[in-house]
This record gives structure tokens, C-alpha cells and sequence, in this order.
């Protein structure tokens, strides 16, 4: 298969894979909000559906080659996980916390093989880290080496210091001084050394005597048997029988070999050169190595683009910002005291407000009324960020129904929207190369550059609204000098003094007054709800001892302590196992009983263990387990896992 054929390959699934979410969308959150799924069967059904999506979005992510089409498929296939384990955690909960779940049914209605349900660990995880894993496993093996040296040393002190304590304690007990023997003489050494020598000799003599005695006991022991001994023609026959056995062997194994081949099992074969499936790793290779050349090519020209949008757009963002805030300024200034509003600082977020006001919260009147009556009006159903409806709220005399957590919809919503926008109809097909496209690049660079444009510009308008304020004062200042001033010469300095007070304690007041009116319009409406708690929001602790410490310091320590070792290289493929089909209809009361399949515990685990660690964004928003504990009969690969 060539380059194009596999471009179009990767991105058709990538294509195949985002329509399908969309149907997805469309089953989960129908425009009735009472169609929307709340029995454990429609979240089976949805479950399976975003596993496959989620296989076609990996496959699609791993594969494409072109940054920009990396970069969008990314946000969907993020959304795509947070999702699956929300519904996976929901499912979970209304199955009484058993984790087991029958699918059989789900796979029959959807035409789907078994192995559909695998769950392969996200690719990116350990491809786009190779540089990272790599230097971590150094550093511990270092440390590990570093600590073993450390205690080696530590162990050889102590063993000196107590050698030296028993040398002391010995010459203390010890009563008199022996004298050191004298040394030999010249005669001695020889004399030594020649004994040495023929002790020596006589073993190899005693040695080569008991091998000649053996063999005489050999032969006596054939002769008291009968056998004859070896003559010429029976010495032929043995080597004839040796050589035929030899030959025979070979051609057996020859013949497995050649049965082995003819049924694709031989594995003893150098691999050949023209395999397929050697050709297609090595053209997956060449995309690794592409995908890297064009996100370095992308990344260079960020920063051209970006210095040419500043040269080119920059001055006009910063005229259409500064017009909106002097708006903002001259609407929201008190005409009565002069005075201007106070900049918002820049942990509220400075003038993004200003700029760019947050769409209003759509709230029942009835509810901004105090007091009103709601008997016999029906209440619109509340809309959530993106267009997506979130539940009405129940009536009075219905149940409330729960309904599954949906924090990950609106980025599936966003995923589509930017995708739909960009990509849908889009024919790059000239695009031999995957190089990346400088419209969508300045699209994607064009609100970095409005932010810092727009820091600059509250900045500038902070100076500014300190300027005004301090003109303001002035002006009023030299007013009030020249009423002054023209007071004296009219003789009524006095009174004009007893006036500006008086007008200054009213202004007191009638500013005081504002502020109350305006707290006490605030009291009367509703309150806000209150946020969400979260469930896994942790409670206060102490202050933590190594919170100065760095990661190095600390890693080091555990590695020197043994608790932190080099885990052996092992991979999800070596674990292997095989779902099965129990062919009878799912019995909610009877399935927990069921023992569970190898490839299911393998499931569960890369869905605990993995899959929460694909982004910042799933891990601290998608419901994950802090412990997890893999149970089971001995040789089952609790260890592999």
C-alpha cells in the first residue's frame, strides 16, 4: 500500500469515526429531553458504541500524519475517553457497584465480533513520552547504583571499624608480645617449592593410574558378559548405523519445517524481505518519522505567523479594544460624582469581560420576582454551555430521575463544531506531503496574538484611567481656586467655603445612600445556586514537609530506600486472553455470579489504571479509582497486569 492509499486510509477513518459520534450524540442526548438514556441497557449500548469510536479515533490519531489534523483529532479523542469513562462509571452505579456487565446482546443487535470489545492502551501515551520514559529509567537506574555504592561504603566502614575494635581488644587481653618468625633463607624456598613439585606429580601419575584401571575394569566386565570385542566390519556397522540416524533426523526436520511453512507457523525462517506486514511496519515508521518532520516545520512557522498577524492585525485589535473600553468607561461613569468605574484586575480576567461579555444566564421571571407564584406555568428547559439541553427541573408531584454526569459532552460538542468548521468537505488531496495549511495556522494563532494584544491594551487603559483621575482632581482643584478666588472679591468668602462643605458632606450622603439601595436590590433578588461539590475534593491537611523539596531529591530518596524500583519492560500484548459469549439472555440478579473472563479483568484494569492518565483535562475530571486491587487464582497474570 503506498503513502496516498494510507493517507486516505487514516484520514477516511478519522472521517468514519467523527460522523459516528455525531449519530452517537444525537442516541445519547435526543432533542426530548425525556428520550434521554437512564436505564443500565441504553448505557450498555452507548458504552459500546463509544469504544468503537474511541478505537477508529486512536487508530486515526496515532497514523495521521499532518499536524493540524492531529491537533483536532486529539480534542476528539480526549472528549471521547473522559465520556466513555463517565458512562462507565455511571453504568457502574446502576448496576449496585458491580463491575461485570454482559454484552452479548449489545454485540448481536450491532453486529459485532468479540474482539471489538478490547480496549488497546492509548499508543500516544508511551510513543509521544519515548524521550521522557527514557531519561526517568537512567535516573533510576543512577540512583539505584549511586545508593548501592553508598551502602557498599557504608558497609565496608563498619566492617573495618569492627575489625579494628576486635584487633584492640585483642592486643589488650593479649599478655606478652610475640616476635614476628624470621624470614626464610634461599634453601628453604627451594626445598618448599620442590616438594610442592612432586606432590604434584604424583596426583597427575595416581589420576592417569585410576583411568587405566577403569578401563581394564571395562573390558574384564565385557568379557565375563560375552560380547565380543569390536572387529572391523562391526566397528563399519555402528558408524553406518550413527550416520543413517543422523540423516534421518535431518530429513524429518526438514519435513516439519516445510509443514510448519505451508501453514504460516515457522518461526524459525529469516523473516522475508517481501512480507506485506513487514513492509507495512516500516511504512508506519516512516509516518512516526514524517509526523515529527511536519510538528517541527509547524512549530517554526508560529513564530513568522505569529510576528506577521502582530504586524498586520495587531494595530487594528488594539483600536477596536481601546473603543470598546472608553464604551465601557463613558456608559458605566457617574455623572453625578464625575467618577469613573474601577478596572477589573487581573485575576477577574481584566477587560476580556469588556471586550467579549459572557452571553446572559436565562432565568424563569417568576424566580426574579420575590415571592411570586408558580402555580400553573410551565418552565423552560435549561440550556447548558454549546447548545447543549440539560434536564428540566422536576415537577412537584414527579420523582426526580438522575441523570448521568455529563461534564465531557460539551467537548465533544466543541470537538465537532471545530471539525464541521475546518475539516468537513474540506479536499486536501494535493496535499501530498501533509504539510500543514497557513489559513488554519493563522486561525489558530489569531486569539494567542488578540490576548497579548490585549494585555498590552489593559495596561495602557489602567495608565490612562490614572491620568484621568488625577485630571479630574486637578480640574476641580483650579475650579474650585477661581470660585474662590472671584468670592474674595465679591466680599462672600465665608459663605462659599460654608457651601462647598455642605455640598460635599450631601455628595457623602447621597453616594452612601446609592451604595445601600444597591445592596439592598441585590439582597432581594435570588440567590445564585451554589456550585457543584465535588465529590472527590479533598479535605484540608496539614502542610506537607516536602513541599520545598524537588522531584529529583525526592525520587532519589525512594530509590535509595528501595521503594521506588526499574520496572521490567512488559507490554499489554503479552497478557493474553479471550473473551467469550455465555449465549443466554443478561440476568441482572445472576451475572455477578458468573466468573469473569481473563480479557475482562484486562479490560477493567486499562480502564482504572490507564485510561485516566491520557490528559490533564480527563484525569482531573473523569471519575478514577485512587487504589485498585487485582485478585485471583495462582498463574493468571495478576503480576503481568
Amino acid at each position: 500500500m503506498g503513502s496516498t492509499g494510507l493517507l486516505r486510509t487514516f484520514d477516511l477513518e478519522w472521517t468514519t469515526a467523527m460522523l459516528e459520534l455525531v449519530e452517537l450524540t444525537k442516541i445519547e442526548f435526543p432533542r426530548q429531553i425525556e428520550s434521554w438514556p437512564t436505564k443500565l441497557d441504553q448505557f450498555k449500548r452507548i458504552y459500546v458504541l463509544y469504544l468503537q469510536v474511541f478505537r477508529k479515533l486512536e487508530d486515526a490519531f496515532d497514523q495521521i500524519i499532518h499536524p493540524q489534523k492531529r491537533r483536532f483529532a486529539w480534542k476528539a479523542l480526549e472528549a471521547c475517553i473522559g465520556r466513555m469513562l463517565e458512562v462507565k462509571g455511571w453504568m457502574v452505579g446502576l448496576n449496585e457497584n458491580k463491575e461485570y456487565f454482559n454484552y452479548d446482546d449489545i454485540l448481536m443487535e450491532l453486529h459485532l465480533p468479540l474482539d471489538k470489545l478490547d480496549i488497546t492502551p492509548p499508543r500516544f501515551l508511551t510513543d509521544d513520552s519515548k524521550e521522557m520514559f527514557k531519561a526517568r529509567e537512567a535516573f533510576l537506574i543512577q540512583a539505584h547504583s549511586d545508593a548501592e555504592v553508598a551502602r557498599t561504603k557504608v558497609q565496608a566502614e563498619k566492617e573495618a571499624a569492627a575489625k579494628a575494635a576486635a584487633d584492640f581488644q585483642a592486643r589488650k587481653n593479649r599478655t606478652e608480645v610475640l616476635a614476628p618468625p624470621p624470614p626464610l633463607t634461599e634453601e628453604e624456598c627451594i626445598l618448599i617449592i620442590q616438594a610442592e613439585e612432586r606432590g604434584r606429580q604424583s596426583r597427575m601419575k595416581i589420576k592417569e593410574l585410576e583411568k587405566q584401571k577403569r578401563m581394564q575394569e571395562v573390558e574384564l566386565e565385557k568379557q565375563r558378559s560375552g560380547q565380543k570385542p569390536l572387529t572391523k566390519d562391526t566397528a563399519v556397522g555402528v558408524l553406518q548405523r550413527v550416520a543413517r540416524g543422523f540423516n534421518g533426523r535431518l530429513q524429518t526436520e526438514a519435513l516439519v519445517l516445510d509443514e510448519l511453512t505451508l501453514i504460516h507457523m515457522n518461526n524459525f525462517l529469516p523473516p522475508d524481505p517481501n512480507d506485506p506486514r513487514i513492509k507495512l511496519d516500516s511504512t508506519l515508521k516512516k509516518r512516526k518519522e514524517l509526523q515529527l518532520i511536519n510538528e517541527l516545520e509547524e512549530t517554526d512557522a508560529m513564530v513568522e505567523t505569529k510576528e506577521k498577524i502582530k504586524e498586520l492585525e495587531a494595530q487594528e485589535m488594539r483600536e477596536i479594544m481601546q473603543e470598546r473600553i472608553n464604551v465601557w468607561l463613558n456608559v458605566n461613569r457617574d455623572p453625578e460624582f464625575n467618577e469613573y468605574p474601577p478596572f477589573p484586575k487581573v485575576n477577574q480576567g481584566g477587560s476580556r469581560d469588556i471586550i467579549d461579555p459572557p452571553p446572559q444566564l436565562w432565568r424563569p421571571e417568576d424566580e426574579k420576582k420575590k415571592g411570586g407564584d408558580d402555580k400553573g406555568k410551565k418552565k423552560k428547559p435549561k440550556k447548558g454551555k454549546h447548545g447543549i439541553r440539560m434536564p428540566s427541573e422536576p415537577e412537584a408531584d414527579g420523582e426526580d430521575v438522575p441523570l448521568c454526569p455529563n461534564y465531557f459532552g460539551r467537548h465533544i460538542k466543541r470537538a465537532l463544531e471545530a471539525y464541521i468548521e475546518t475539516w468537513h468537505d474540506k479536499d486536501d488531496y494535493n496535499n501530498h506531503q501533509q504539510k500543514y495549511i497557513p489559513d488554519i495556522l493563522k486561525n489558530t494563532l489569531r486569539p494567542l496574538v488578540f490576548e497579548e494584544v490585549r494585555i498590552e491594551v489593559d495596561v495602557g487603559s489602567r495608565e490612562l484611567l490614572v491620568q484621568l483621575k488625577k485630571k479630574i482632581a486637578a480640574d476641580a482643584k483650579e475650579a474650585y481656586k477661581i470660585a474662590l478666588k472671584a468670592a474674595r472679591k465679591e466680599g462672600k468668602e465665608k459663605e462659599f467655603k460654608a457651601k462647598v462643605k455642605t455640598e460635599k458632606l450631601q455628595a457623602k450622603k447621597d453616594k452612601a445612600a446609592k451604595i445601600k439601595a444597591k445592596k439592598e436590590a441585590a439582597a432581594n433578588e435570588p440567590p445564585p445556586p451554589p456550585p457543584p461539590k465535588d465529590p472527590r475534593k479533598k479535605p484540608k491537611r496539614k502542610k506537607d514537609p516536602t513541599e520545598k523539596e524537588s522531584v529529583e531529591s525526592l525520587t532519589r530518596e525512594l530509590a535509595s530506600e528501595g521503594i521506588m524500583r526499574v520496572c521490567p519492560k512488559r507490554s499489554f500484548d503479552e497478557y493474553i486472553c479471550q473473551d467469550y459469549l455465555r449465549g443466554v439472555a443478561p440476568d441482572p440478579v445472576k451475572d455477578w455470579l458468573i466468573d469473569n473472563s481473563m480479557a475482562h479483568a484486562k479490560r477493567l484494569t486499562i480502564e482504572y489504571a490507564v485510561l485516566p492518565l491520557a490528559s490533564e483535562l480527563v484525569h482531573k475530571n473523569a471519575p478514577f479509582v485512587r487504589t485498585l486491587l487485582i485478585h485471583g487464582g495462582r498463574r493468571t497474570g495478576k503480576t503481568l497486569l
